[in-house]
Formats: C-alpha cells, structure tokens, sequence
C-alpha cells in the first residue's frame, strides 16, 4: 500500500515568501514537531525557486543565499517528517514573459496578465505544456521528496483581485480548440462560467490530459512519489481548502470540511483527500487569522471523517501576525497523532447517498446537506460521475438527487436500477429539465422511476405563494399537525401525476401583499408540491421546487418537517445510528475494513453564531443506539479517555451514553 494511503497524515503548508528564504531549518523543524506534523507541503519551484535552479526561464528566489529546499528536505528526512514539493506553474515572472509571449494567457480584450510582476500563462501554451516539465524533472532528478503538489492547476480566467478576464484568446487555444472540436473558440466572456458545453468539454479534456502527463513522468522516475492536486483525476492526494473570503455571502458555510472530505473518500478507495483549514481570512489579508474556533471546527470535520489533517499559513509559524489558534491547532494534532491507528484502514459508512451534480455545491445541495447533518442522519457524497463508478449507492437505504437539471445517462440507469431493486429516491428541483446549453429539454424529469412526468407549466417565482398541506396529507406525513402552509419565493413545476404516482400539497399563488386588512389568499390549487411513486421494489419522491436553497435561505421549521416527513415516513429511512442530541451536533462514522471496530465521531456546531465562532457550549449526556453485528467488546471516547458502558437494546443494536461533548469526540466501538 502507497504511504499516502496506510493512514491519515497531519500535514502543515507553511506557504512561503521569497523573504523567507532566511528561515532556521533547525527551528522550523521544531516548531513542525511541536504540531505533531507528519507531512511538510514546501514551496520549492514555479513562479520562484527556492533552490539554486539552473535552467533559464526559473525565476530564482532573490533572497536565496543556500540550497533551502535541499536543507529543509534534509532536517524533514531526519525527522520523520514526509515532504510534497509545491510548484504554481500559473504564472512568470514579468522579465520571462517578455522573452516568451507565445506562453502566456491572453484576456478577452486581447490583454495579458500582468499582476504586481507576475504574468499569467495558458495551459495550451509552452510554459506549461513543455517548459514546466523541465523544471519538474530538474527539481525531482535533484531532491528525493516523497511528493509533488500544483497550486492553481488548469485555467485560470481571474487575478488576484478578483478581476476576470474571459476565455483565453491565445493562438495555442485557438489551434488545439480547432482540432478538438473542429470550432472557433467561443466569442470571449467576461466569466466562462456560462460559456458552451463543447467548451466545457474541451477544458475538462486539456485538464485531465495535462495532469495525465504529469503524473506519469512523476511516475516514471518514482512511483512512490505521491501526485496531489485540486483535482480528482489521475492523482493520489485530492487537495481541497476549507477557506474564508471577506465578499462571500455570509453567514460561514459550517460543513465545508465535512462537504470536501466525504465528497472524495465516499467516491475513491484509491486516493485520498487532504482538506486544508486554511489560517487566514482571504487572500488580500493573508496576515490575519479567522476565528481560533472556526479553525478548530475545520480541523475537527477532518478527523471526524478520518481525513487528513491540513493546516495553512503563510510564511513559517514563527512570523505568523495572529498565533491565536496555535494551541487548539496543536491539541487536535496532537490527539490525532495519539490515536492515529483508530482513523486508518477504515472506510466511511452511510445511510443515505448525497449526490453532487456536476461535482459543484450549489445551494440546493448544500441546504438537503444541512438537513441530513441537523437530522443526525449518516450520508455519503458522491459526485455524480462517481454513482455509477463506486458501487456505494447499492449500500444505501436512500438516494437523495438535488436539482440535477442535465444528469448523465448513466446517473440516469444507475438510479433507476437503484430503485427498481428496492432502494429510495428524492429527487429536488429541476432535475432532468435542462439540456447540455441549459434549456429545456425534450423530456423533463426523464427518470423512468419518476414516470417521467411532463412539466405542464413552469410557474414563476410571485412572493407571497405557499404549498398547502391538506388533511389527507398527514396521513402519511408526520409532523404537521400545527403547520398547514409552508412558503416557496421561487419557481416550481407543476408535472402530471404520473401512473400509480401519488400528490401531495397544493399550490397556493401568491396575492396580495401589503396592509394587514388586504393580506389574504383567494385561490388554491391541486398543484402538487410532491410527488412519490413506487417503482419495481423502491420508491422515488419528487419534490419539483427547491427545498434545499429554501432551507439554506432561511432555515425554516416547515420545510425541515417536510424533509424529515419524506425521508422518514414516505420512504422509510431506518438510521443505522440514532442520536438524542441536539441538531447543531453533526455526526460521522467509519467502519474498520476488517470489520473489527466501528468509529462513531461527534462534532459540536454550537459555537457558530451568525459570522462568529465562539467556543461551543458543552452538551451531556448524549444517547446513542447503534445497529452492531454483534455487542461491541468495548465502547471507548478518545477524547475523554474512558470506556463507556455498552448495553443490548434489541433487533440488533446497542445503546450506550456519551457523558460530554465539547468541540469533537470519537467513540471506538470494538468488535474485537
């Protein structure tokens, strides 16, 4: 087995300056040791070498006066300490790019790039095409480091101030789009956010046939030197950042590491993922920390997902402005390091599968994610090319499909078999209704386990509208004796009941709004809000509005009674773990592959308060009945140090009592 994958690492990004090629190697290894770390991410080349490079066209740090790669590499072997040599090939320094112009990325106004000295290049051009790989086999030729990490891999389209430039209108992306799809490349955009699907298409193909190459020259020389990156294809450590931004729309997206790190481990046995809780608040204020607890609540979604542990700064720890978080930061380490064994060789488990369409966290995604978490209910994130790829939905009780407006077919077979041998489905939104451009397209929710029901018309977002729920709907839905309306301020389908499908909730349209005596409804329709069917052995509900952005909007009691009505009592959920906690308590858990031990891991949200992350209120005495194959030997809390007493709770399960929970706990339910 590769030593990326034998166990989760604690890796520190000390992301250098070129002022600090000063640094103590000595010291700097100290400070790493005082972390627990066990893994270095070190910026060694690309837009500055930290080494004595000799090829041309490798700007050479101006501080250097030594070999601080080789010297640091030499203290990290000494150590223990595994070292992933960092390269950023976006960029050149301004005095290369003005020797090479072929090599550099070209705006949609015809611009370069040039942001304080550093000068864009494309991906299609001869920087990163050919001369990249001359300075990767100089640096791995030179140093025997145990792996290589990109920054800002693929295309880069928005400086440094957040300025975008469009699609790059240079001649090699012109030539290389020509013969990819016998086109002209697309009119130049502010964003290519929005740009064609071929062009979508013709990214995802130079990217992956990019780093396809890398990795096998990487491999050529060493195969135990590991490849990591931002993306998922060909590489053996994903990168992910769990990251703040002073204009992000707040408040703080609490399950970011949670959302990184499941997304990878659900979907691949053969990678791993290294989610960096990232020390400061956004790239114009690199020198200030984000909330010491905000940090720690990263770092603990890490561990509780049994993950990799990955902490960045910039410049070494010493020179750090705001040391706020050091401490906490070390304690997780250091816990981690203590009970490493636990967290390795295990694999997550599920109950429901979260599926990402297009392998992007919209609103809709991440408020069903919210939900799930609030709900205590365990779930795996697959990306949508992975469903068919893994074979974790065949594990799962449920399938949850947000909003997919263009799945694939093989999403498309892979569900319906799903179903028809007896799984569950709720599918949100639009799902089916766009094409490959976004338009409507000829069949709209075309799941043969949905009955495909054509949208007889899509009805616009009116405030002031409602979904009715009627007396005969909580018959099957619980939770609604005191609630009869729930709000929608956004479109809805309203579909044709498919054969042997059933309706739920009935369209109120919006009226009047304004002075209390002219607030009232006049009219109320059947247009369901929800529609479930059975379908071979299973059952699929469609909810054809979007119930997850309205949750993530504004939280509402209503529509997380209407999720838990669904997933409960219309399709049946039995959670493999219950907990009587409360819903700001999330919960991860991994089984050993060899089945001896079972980890069930608690991360306490309560510190989030609007934008602030304040320490969370410890909570007592949380319940917990679990589904055992047999009674475990022993249930351990790591954090806390003791056994907890385990008792039979019957139909083949077993309960025991956590008595505190502060930031994070995992208990070890041993088997063996």
């Amino acid at each position: 087995m590769p030593w990326w994958l034998e166990k989760p690492m604690r890796l520190i990004q000390t992301n250098l300056r070129e002022i600090d090629a000063d640094l103590d190697p000595d010291e700097f290894m100290r400070q790493l040791r005082e972390f627990s770390a066990n893994v270095l991410l070190f910026n060694v080349g690309g837009i500055i070498a930290n080494y004595p490079t000799e090829l041309e066209f490798h700007w050479r740090n101006p501080f250097l006066r030594g070999d601080l790669v080789g010297e640091v590499l030499e203290r990290a072997r000494q150590n223990g300490i595994r070292f992933l040599a960092r390269f950023d090939f976006s960029k050149i320094n301004e005095t290369l790019a003005a020797r090479r112009p072929e090599w550099l990325y070209v705006g949609a106004k015809g611009e370069r790039v040039n942001y304080n000295g550093q000068v864009h290049t494309c991906l299609n051009g001869g920087y990163q095409q050919e001369y990249a790989h001359e300075i990767l086999a100089e640096a791995i030729r030179c140093y025997p480091v145990d792996g290589v990490f990109f920054n800002m891999f693929g295309y880069q389209t928005r400086d440094y101030g957040g300025v975008r430039h469009g699609i790059c209108q240079c001649e090699n992306c012109r030539s290389r789009y020509r013969a990819f799809c016998g086109e002209e490349l697309p009119s130049p955009r502010v964003s290519d956010d929005a740009s064609s699907a071929a062009y979508r298409r013709f990214q995802a193909h130079t990217v992956r046939e990019k780093i396809e190459a890398i990795v096998r020259q990487i491999k050529q020389h060493n195969p135990e030197i590991a490849v990591c990156t931002y993306v998922t294809e060909a590489v053996d450590i994903v990168r992910r950042e769990s990251n703040s931004a002073a204009d992000r729309p707040k408040p703080e997206w609490g399950y970011s590491a949670t959302e990184h790190t499941a997304s990878v481990l659900s979907g691949w046995r053969d990678k791993t993922v290294s989610n960096s809780a990232v020390h400061f608040l956004d790239i114009p204020y690199r020198h200030v920390g984000v909330s010491p607890h905000l940090t720690s609540l990263r770092l603990a979604e890490n561990i509780a997902n049994a993950a990799w542990l990955d902490y960045y700064v910039i410049g070494p720890l010493e020179r750090q402005d705001n040391r706020a978080c050091f401490e906490m930061v070390k304690d997780l380490y250091r816990f981690h390091a203590e009970n490493e064994r636990w967290y390795s060789g295990v694999r997550p488990v599920g109950d429901v599968c979260l599926i990402r369409p297009g392998g992007k966290a919209s609103t809709e995604f991440r408020g069903l994610l919210r939900l799930l978490a609030e709900h205590h209910v365990l779930f795996h994130i697959l990306d949508e090319a992975q469903v068919a790829k893994s074979g974790v939905l065949s594990s799962c009780q449920a399938a949850i499909l947000p909003d997919a407006s263009n799945p694939a077919d093989d999403l498309k077979r892979s569900i319906d078999d799903y179903v028809a041998g007896g799984g569950r489905l709720l599918a949100t939104g639009l799902t089916g209704a766009r094409d490959d451009e976004g338009l409507p397209a000829g069949v709209a929710f075309d799941f043969e386990c949905l009955g495909r029901p054509p949208i007889l018309d899509v009805l616009p977002a009116r405030r002031g509208s409602y979904w009715r729920v009627a007396p005969r709907d909580r018959e099957a839905l619980r939770g609604f004796q005191e609630i009869d309306l729930l709000y929608i301020d956004d479109e809805a389908c309203h579909c044709a009941l498919p054969a042997g499908a059933r309706g739920f909730l009935g369209y109120v349209p919006g009226d009047m709004y304004g002075p209390p005596e002219k607030c009232y409804y006049r009219e109320e329709t059947s247009v369901p809000g929800l529609i479930c069917r059975a379908h071979g052995k299973g059952i699929a509900a469609l909810i054809p509005w979007r119930l997850g952005r309205h949750y993530a909007s504004q939280g509402s009691h209503g529509h997380a009674a209407l999720f838990r009505a669904i997933l409960f009592d219309l399709l049946g959920l039995q959670p493999s773990i219950q907990l009587d906690a409360s819903p700001l308590i999330e919960m991860r858990s991994q089984i050993r592959s060899d089945g001896a031990w079972q980890l069930v891991s608690l991360v306490n949200h309560s510190g989030q308060n609007g934008v602030s992350f304040l320490p969370p209120l410890p909570t007592q005495n949380i319940e917990i009945s679990m589904r055992a194959p047999s009674l475990p030997a022993e249930a351990r809390a790591l954090r806390l140090g003791r056994a907890l007493p385990v008792k039979a709770a019957g139909e083949g399960r077993c309960r025991f009592t956590l008595p505190r929970l502060d930031l994070l706990e995992t208990i070890v339910a041993r088997y063996t």
